[in-house]
């Protein structure tokens, strides 16, 4: 499961909560607002923007990614 925004307040809480249920989560995240001691050991930290589409969709591919959770914003 990718998690964007994982090294933030609710990503990070999403992130740690998914491990805990034992699945396989991929962390994307940007540094803008969050902080890597944030993301727990078990998550796959990436380095990344959500607004590049091509880094999504290359993270998507490489871990195999079927499902994204993280915060909706209107």
């Amino acid at each position: 499961i990718l998690v964007p925004g994982a090294a933030g307040y609710v990503g990070s809480v999403v992130a740690s909560e998914l491990v805990n249920a034992r699945h396989s989560v991929v962390a994307f995240d940007n540094f803008s607002a969050g902080h890597r001691a944030a993301v727990v050991k078990r998550v796959k930290l990436i380095e990344g923007d959500i607004a590049d589409a091509a880094a999504v969709k290359r993270v998507c591919r490489k871990f195999r990614i079927e499902e994204a959770r993280g915060e909706e914003r209107s």
